[in-house]
């Protein structure tokens, strides 16, 4: 069988890998050929109600989306924002203080990880503020491995309404002197 040189094997193969100067495919592609043989690796996830435990094991997984190494390296998700995690009372984010805690919201369901959505890195003192306006509108007990949304009317997470580090600071200063 005669090889030609022109032909990328890899691509030929169907072989995800990082694009060279003979593929046919566009990066997108060969990203998201990337992305779906990774999705395939390990076994299958537990659905919710095969799980002993939904709630560690939501944990651990959103652990595995957004590790502790990528965490430390990362400002709030939430700095600048007027509206961040959504709930009944979204709040005003931070002016820009360095990520500590992994966020489940405003759906509590440690399962969902949706990136950016329902999972992010914040600050605590994001974190422990958002707690202490919103923990009130959820319903006891938690859902084991559903959904836990606000009792009421809530909103989702809002990363598109914006406000200025002056603004922000502002309000920082007003909280301490409250």
């Amino acid at each position: 069988m005669a090889h030609s040189s022109n032909v990328c094997v890899q691509c030929e193969a169907g072989f995800p890998h990082p694009p060279t100067a003979l593929c046919k495919q566009t990066e997108d592609a060969i990203a998201q050929s990337i992305k779906e043989a990774v999705a395939t690796l390990g076994r299958p996830q537990k659905a919710p109600e095969d799980m002993k435990d939904p709630l560690s094991s939501g944990r651990k997984r959103a652990a595995e989306i957004l590790p502790d190494t990528l965490l430390e390296t990362m400002i709030c998700e939430w700095a600048l924002l007027k509206k961040a995690g959504g709930g009944v009372y979204p709040i005003e984010g931070c002016h820009g203080n360095k990520a500590t805690d992994r966020h489940h919201g405003p759906d509590k369901n440690t399962l969902n990880n949706e990136r950016g959505v329902n999972l992010h890195g914040i600050c605590s003192f994001c974190h422990n503020r958002w707690h202490a306006k919103n923990d009130p509108t959820y319903q006891e007990p938690r859902p084991v491995g559903q959904s836990w949304t606000p009792n009421g009317e809530w909103s989702p997470h809002n990363s598109e309404d914006r406000m200025t580090v002056k603004q922000a600071l502002i309000n920082e200063l007003t909280r301490y002197k409250d």
